[in-house]
């Protein structure tokens, strides 16, 4: 089942392995979720920075 959104304390892992380098499909991996949905976390952090 897809989940639609992570909680807080998935999203700074993201951040820290992100910056280190790792792939979405590393970091979804890791954190047991479809790559999509890492994708949509990131386009998402990026809307709103940009904002």
């Amino acid at each position: 089942m897809k989940r639609l959104r992570l909680t807080l304390d998935e999203r700074y892992p993201i951040q820290s392995a992100l910056l280190g380098g790792f792939t979405l499909e590393e970091i979804a991996l890791e954190l047991m979720c479809d790559r999509s949905t890492i994708h949509d976390e990131v386009k998402r952090g990026r809307k709103h920075r940009l904002a």
